[in-house]
C-alpha cells in the first residue's frame, strides 16, 4: 500500500513540471503561427492559403505520416510558388 501512495505522490508532483513543459511547446507553436500570419498578411498571399493546416489535419485523421507529408508539400509548393497563392 506504501509503494501505491508513494506512485500517486509522485505522479502528483509531475503534473505540473509535464504540464508547464506542454504548454511551454504550446506558446512555442503558437508564437510561430503567430509570426506566419504576419509573413502572409504582408506579402499579400489568399486566404487559401489557410487550407493548408486544414488539409494536413483532415489527411493526418487517417495516416499520421502522409498528413506530415501532405503538409510540407504543400508549404514547399506556397513557397516556391506564390503567385498561387497570390491575391
Amino acid at each position: 500500500m506504501t509503494l501505491v501512495y508513494n506512485l500517486m505522490k509522485n505522479i502528483a508532483k509531475g503534473i505540473p513540471v509535464l504540464l508547464a513543459k506542454i504548454g511551454t511547446v504550446f506558446l512555442f507553436l503558437f508564437t510561430i503561427g503567430m509570426f506566419a500570419g504576419y509573413f502572409f498578411a504582408t506579402m499579400g498571399y489568399s486566404y487559401f492559403i489557410l487550407l493548408v493546416p486544414f488539409v494536413s489535419m483532415a489527411v493526418m485523421w487517417q495516416k499520421l505520416d502522409e498528413g506530415a507529408m501532405v503538409f510540407v508539400a504543400l508549404m514547399a509548393i506556397a513557397f516556391l510558388f506564390p503567385e498561387i497563392f497570390a491575391m
